[in-house]
């Protein structure tokens, strides 16, 4: 997403600078063809420059408030979360690896307690 806004932004700028280059051209050859007067050309070259600006503000308000927005939205968690988060995980393996451990011989000694018992039984 911060990639796709990145070239947004620089997309933006490109034609902006595009199109202030333009209408410096086209203003230039009217003023050359005595279209109109240098000052009218100016006006309008100024004029554009103007609204230019003022889009651009809108425009960054609306992201702030579209990044505001999302961001309440969003919970992402902080990188102290996520270690404490890790930390208590690898405990909890831990714990669980250690009662597994536990079963275990618990199963074995069973199991050749049994076994006894059977031998027993079956040397009877």
């Amino acid at each position: 997403m911060n990639n796709f806004l990145k070239k947004s932004i620089l997309l933006g700028v490109g034609v902006y600078s595009k199109a202030q280059k333009e209408l410096e051209k086209s203003i230039k050859n009217l003023v050359k063809k005595n279209k109109i007067s240098k000052e009218e050309g100016e006006a309008v070259l100024e004029n554009f420059i103007k609204s230019s600006k003022a889009a651009e503000a809108k425009m960054e308000r609306e992201i702030k408030r579209n990044a505001a927005s999302f961001a309440k939205r969003v919970t992402l968690a902080k990188q102290k979360d996520l270690t404490v988060l890790e930390k208590r995980l690898k405990k909890l393996e831990s714990q669980i690896a250690s009662k597994i451990s536990e079963k275990k011989k618990t199963v074995k000694k069973a199991v050749k307690k049994a076994v006894k018992k059977v031998a027993k039984r079956v040397k009877k």
